[in-house]
């Protein structure tokens, strides 16, 4: 189960850095802030479970997200190479991807009390942070600023290439080798329409925006609707009772704190590379007072309601995203010599 501030914080990380590409956050009818959803019976978890949510399933599956990284590899070193650097064929999950699968291990989660008598709030070791991120690698061949430049198309001055950019005689494709490859692997896939449009790119970009959009927008658009229902979701009168009892119980147990965040990510912590006492027993008093307010049970019941909103409210724009990992998984197999 995928908590609702462990939702947001994808949301952020994504669609914060995919803004330039043209597409706004999903857009419905309107019709989210009609009051509280419905939920059926609230389940009363003890631990932190993989429970899939309304929204992930149009999400791209683990196979297809392979597939892709794996042909966006070899496209992206073998531009490389037309500008003479070497770049190694390998592929990298998307970091966002890898979490929302993982469940992450962010402060905010949820621990067992073992683990946070232990680790109070700091990471496990080996518990799968610092993904590294997605076009990520160790070019070879020259310069350091010319290879960011022809790998991601920015550089410290420039946001895109101009036509003045050019490396080897040859000019630097918009977005890079990185932006090339996803414009290749979109070829032919559905822009989804989120309520954007090319008149939304910044003046001058190239019209070869809104094929790269069609390959960055999709996944962003999804978590654009997470994010909303997440934020739905710690509005929502269930949510915010159950975070009052959750207050209550912290102060009974000597710890007087405002939110899940203010005991979560004390700046004191953050002081160690590992949890001091007082973190550990500030951890185990709040995942014993999560327990005892059901935290994990209305958290996936509301996230999920919410999420089945956005998806009756959203259906053809998600069908069209659908349609869109579709096509390029079909790109990507015929790269690799697999369609």
């Amino acid at each position: 189960m995928r908590s609702a501030k462990r939702a947001l914080a994808a949301v952020v990380a994504v669609v914060a850095v995919a803004g330039a590409a043209g597409c706004s956050s999903g857009q419905g009818d309107g019709k989210s802030d009609e009051g509280p959803v419905k939920v059926g019976a609230i389940p009363t978890p003890t631990a932190d479970t993989d429970v899939p949510l309304p929204l992930d399933v149009y999400l791209p599956t683990r196979e297809q997200e392979e597939s892709i990284q794996r042909a966006k590899a070899v496209l992206v070193s073998t531009c490389m190479k037309r500008f003479g650097f070497t770049y190694p064929a390998e592929p990298v999950p998307d970091p966002v991807l890898a979490m929302i699968r993982s469940g992450g291990e962010g402060a905010l989660a949820f621990r067992s009390e073992s683990d946070a008598a232990q680790y109070g709030y700091h990471p496990k070791p080996g518990g799968g942070e610092g993904q590294a991120e997605s076009g990520s690698g160790a070019a070879t061949g020259g310069d350091r600023a010319v290879m960011e430049l022809v790998l991601t198309g920015k550089s410290q001055e420039k946001v895109r290439p101009s036509e003045r950019d050019t490396v080897a005689g040859k000019a630097v494709p918009e977005g890079g080798c990185v932006g090339e490859a996803d414009a290749e692997l979109a070829d032919g896939a559905p822009a989804p329409d989120t309520g954007g449009s090319g008149d939304d790119l910044p003046e001058g970009a190239p019209k070869e925006s809104l094929r790269t959009a069609a390959g960055n927008g999709p996944v962003n658009a999804v978590l654009a609707l997470r994010g909303k229902a997440a934020d739905l979701v710690t509005k929502d009168e269930r949510f915010v009772g159950m975070i009052d009892g959750w207050k209550k119980c912290m102060k009974a147990a000597g710890y007087p704190l405002g939110s899940l965040s203010a005991a979560a990510e004390d700046p004191r912590w953050s002081e160690s590379t590992t949890a001091t006492q007082e973190e550990k027993n500030t951890a185990v008093a709040d995942m014993r007072c999560r327990l005892e307010v059901n935290y994990l049970g209305i958290d996936q019941a509301l996230d999920s309601a919410y999420q089945q909103r956005m998806i009756e409210e959203n259906g053809e724009m998600l069908e069209s995203v659908r349609s869109n990992t579709e096509a390029r998984v079909k790109n990507a197999a015929a790269l690799l010599g697999q369609g």
